[in-house]
């Protein structure tokens, strides 16, 4: 089990290297320097040649004639019909597509949450190594009729074996990538038993009665001398009771405080 920064950091890191795979697979496809024949010196790629004139890179059509050079200048025969050659097309065009597709994929999975599941990074990792292997077979055409006498490296070549090996490298650290922690949040409450209740050294909790309330009872009572006698009785919660009297006299009258102050 690890962290979830540690599985989501690891996740990302795969992400952008299948991207990476990904862009050196298509530029191995499209490019025209993917090898070049050792007898004629002539250089191509999976879909087009470099022109030994202008070094740009033309497409030869079916019919022999090219897109920028007003003539064949190779054997259209070998570049379209040779068997491996076109092995190493299909296969280099099929690992471009499904690369693109998975890291898009991986993305959303990312987004979503759905890394966090073991399955579904096993099936990103199995496509790493699949995609590995398709453009691996890219360098089939060493063994194509376009490669008579020998071929050698070019930087399309260099870019699919570049390709191959980070493909591996994520498919084998998505497939290695542990599994994440349970949240916090996502844990299950502990709930109590029997075992825990009966255990003496834990205290049990005992229920509480909810406390009573004292009641104060206010009297007042006025006499003819204007006083005022305040009863006070309070019951307590244990059933007693608590009587106090005070007296409050009246305002004095004005003839009477004229007569003291006399």
């Amino acid at each position: 089990m690890a962290s979830r920064c540690c599985v989501t950091g690891t996740f990302v890191f795969c992400v952008i290297f299948f991207m990476i795979a990904n862009a050196l697979n298509i530029v191995s496809v499209v490019v025209c320097t993917f090898v070049s024949n050792d007898l004629s010196g002539l250089t191509f790629g999976m879909w087009q040649i470099q022109s030994p004139l202008s070094g740009e890179c033309i497409l030869i059509n079916w019919d022999g004639t090219s897109n920028g050079e007003g003539g064949s200048i190779i054997d259209t025969t070998k570049f379209w019909t040779s068997i491996w050659l076109n092995v190493a097309r299909g296969a280099g065009n099929l690992a471009a597509f499904m690369g693109l597709c998975t890291w898009l994929g991986m993305w959303c999975a990312f987004c979503c949450g759905c890394f966090k599941a073991r399955c579904c990074r096993m099936m990103y990792a199995s496509v790493a190594l699949l995609c590995c292997a398709l453009t691996a077979c890219m360098f089939f055409v060493y063994s194509s009729n376009m490669c008579e006498g020998g071929c050698t490296f070019e930087n399309g070549a260099i870019m699919a074996f570049a390709s191959a090996i980070v493909y591996f490298i994520t498919g084998v650290v998505c497939c290695c990538i542990p599994s994440v922690d349970k949240d916090d949040d996502e844990q299950p409450v502990p709930k109590k038993t029997t075992n825990d209740v009966e255990n003496p050294e834990e205290p049990v909790p005992v229920p509480v009665a909810p406390a009573a309330q004292t009641e104060v009872t206010i009297e007042k009572t006025k006499e003819e001398d204007g006083t005022i006698v305040v009863k006070t009785t309070t019951k307590h919660p244990d059933g007693t009771e608590t009587v106090e009297e005070t007296i409050e006299r009246g305002p004095v009258p004005v003839a009477a405080a004229a007569a003291v102050a006399g």
